[in-house]
Order: C-alpha cells, then structure tokens, then sequence
C-alpha cells in the first residue's frame, strides 16, 4: 500500500468519524476532524504526480460520496438548529405574554407583567 493509498483511507476514516459525530450530536468534534482533514488532503495539493497514479476512480467517488453524506448531515443539523432557536424564542416569549382568544374568537395578547386576576388579601 502507497502512501497516497494510505492518505485516501484515513481521509474515508476521517469523514466516517465525522458522520459518526454529526449523528451523535457531537459537533465539538468536528473542529478537530476538519482540521485533520485539511492537512491529509494538503498532501494532495502539491503532487507532480499525474492524476491517473495519483488515485483510482473508485476511490475519488467513495470519498465524493462520503463527503456529500456529510454534508447533507451538517445541512439537516443547521436546519435543526434554527428551528430550535425558533422554538426557544416562542417559549422565551412566553415569559412576557401570551396569545389567546376571547368569548368572542378573536386573538387577544395577555401581558405577563401585568395581572388580570385579582387576589384576594
């Protein structure tokens, strides 16, 4: 096994643990796999080798394949992500008012702050 084959594994390794930790949930994983990630496929960069020796075809389409896995994962985290911040201004929002209806079908806003309800003393 060549180095360049060698170089191509680990990059399948590292997008492998990449979309371990994107199921996972572990994004601060992620910073440290993209950083090695960067410095295998730097390897690359410099070659005077001619594509053809460089790689084979199979190869180039599993990690191809692997890397856009990857990416439609960290899209559907992203989309994850801003439906819960979404959802955590809604609640927050709660705090200070709520809507409702009244006899009457309409939408109402009721201020937090201020109660409606009297208290006896």
């Amino acid at each position: 096994m060549d180095r360049t084959e060698k170089n191509f594994r680990r990059i399948a390794s590292i997008l492998d643990d990449t979309r371990d930790a994107l199921v996972a949930g572990n994004f601060a994983a992620l910073a440290g796999l993209n950083a090695k990630l960067l410095r295998l496929t730097a390897t690359f960069d410099g070659s005077r080798a001619a594509p053809p020796a460089l790689c084979r075809a199979s190869e180039v389409a599993t990690l191809k394949s692997k890397a856009e896995r990857n990416q439609r994962l960290l899209a559907a985290s992203i989309r994850g992500f801003k439906q819960a911040a979404g959802r955590h201004r809604e609640v927050r929002s709660a705090l200070f008012s709520c809507r409702a209806y009244d006899k009457n079908g309409c939408a109402v806003t009721i201020d937090a702050t201020e109660p409606d309800v009297e208290t006896r003393k």
